[in-house]
């Protein structure tokens, strides 16, 4: 039997180095159909051989940002080339300018904000090197193309539509409440609809829906059901375009009649309606209407309310396994009702709704500081109903 003293020390060398390289290879192929490729700066040989680009996509809801998707292995780090746009995802190394999509698996992700590059071909390299495996190294080159054509591109939706452009320029579109808010180089035109502006430097353009001409005419089942399209068209400095639509249940039509007739702006009278006998037809409470009025013109009453919220202590809970105590609040909810002429503004009627206090609880849980109480919309709603026919 041979001790460990006689076994050869430049063998045991020899085997761990080995060993270290060892590892399961990733298959090799193509480029996803991109135009992408592997050059130069491998001197790792067959570990390096399945190291690669597999895609280029658009990111899905950032129009100005580019995912590449790669092929390598767990804990290798990237070095983007000076020419790389930035990286938005993952983050940077700390205290290294190296990146790690590969900390969970073979394959990893980088995002770029591609937002500053022109039209046309952009390469840059990308350098990826195993952290453990010294000399495991291999360079790959990504290539973007960039079309010369601005394109308005759905950004997100956060209970507003958001735009951005896509191409040679920058700008935002937001929508929300019947208008428009574009932010671009100065001197874009922008049209919505019939309504059209031009943005000064360093502003932002607010562009208001004019909703009267899809109004007209039109009885309230109808505008309820509407589904319109509304064009967006920005004109650049240099002449070219961008466009896009508003539509469906983003524009919310009821909304803009809701809007037309609002007391805010002390009252407002329809085009073409019938003298007023004096007997309220119908009521809007937001997107609640109250009778039986079969045009805008029919409503004759506007609701609005204000909210206001009045609290009760219950007292300090303890926790008597954590040694810790929390205070624990009722609320309730106030609401003040009123009600307008539509065609004047004058405020007609007005009641306040309160809220009953809740119980104060003998037990709270972990979270539980506070619960709330609120005013039954029936409550409201009754009281609103029983105001058409009155005045």
């Amino acid at each position: 039997m041979r001790t460990l003293s006689s076994i050869n020390p430049i063998a045991i060398a020899s085997c761990l180095v080995f060993c270290f390289a060892c590892g399961k290879e990733d298959s090799g192929g193509g480029g996803g159909g991109t135009k992408l490729k592997g050059i130069g700066g491998d001197k790792s040989g067959k570990a390096t051989a399945g190291w690669k680009v597999v895609s280029v996509k658009p990111h899905g809801r950032a129009p100005n940002a580019v995912v590449v998707t790669l092929k390598a292995r767990k804990d290798v780090r990237v070095l983007p080339s000076d020419k790389a746009p930035p990286v938005t995802m993952p983050r940077q190394d700390h205290g290294a300018p190296t990146y790690r999509p590969f900390d969970h698996s073979d394959e990893g992700r980088m995002t770029f904000d591609v937002s500053e590059l022109g039209s046309g071909k952009h390469e840059f390299t990308l350098t990826l090197t195993h952290h453990a495996m010294i000399g495991v190294k291999k360079q790959l080159t990504v290539t973007i193309e960039r079309s010369g054509e601005t394109k308005l591109v759905d950004s997100r939706f956060r209970g507003q539509r958001i735009l951005e452009c896509s191409g040679g320029h920058k700008c935002r579109v937001e929508f929300s409440l019947g208008a428009l808010k574009v932010t671009g180089p100065a001197g874009t035109k922008v049209k919505f609809g019939s309504q059209t502006g031009t943005l000064s430097a360093n502003e932002q353009l607010r562009v208001n829906l004019e909703p009267w001409p899809y109004l007209k005419g039109k009885t309230i089942a109808q505008i309820k059901a509407m589904k319109p399209s509304i064009p967006v068209e920005l004109t650049f400095p240099d002449g070219k375009t961008a466009s896009s639509t508003i539509s469906g249940d983003e524009l919310k039509p009821w909304s803009w009649a809701y809007t037309y007739y609002s007391y805010k702006e002390g009252g407002k009278k329809i085009e073409g309606e019938p003298a007023y006998n004096g007997k309220p037809r119908g009521l809007a409470h937001y997107g609640t209407v109250y009778g039986a009025p079969k045009t805008l013109a029919e409503i004759d009453l506007v609701a609005t309310d204000k909210r206001k919220t009045d609290t009760k202590g219950c007292g300090v809970f303890k926790n008597k396994k954590k040694g810790s105590s929390r205070g624990y609040t009722l609320k309730r909810e106030n609401k003040t009702v009123t009600v307008y002429d539509r065609r004047t503004g004058k405020q007609l009627h007005q009641k306040v709704f309160k809220a009953e206090f809740g119980r104060c609880p003998t037990v709270i849980g972990t979270k539980s500081e506070s619960s709330l109480a609120e005013v039954p919309r029936d409550t409201i709603g009754g009281w609103l109903r029983g105001l058409v026919g009155k005045k």
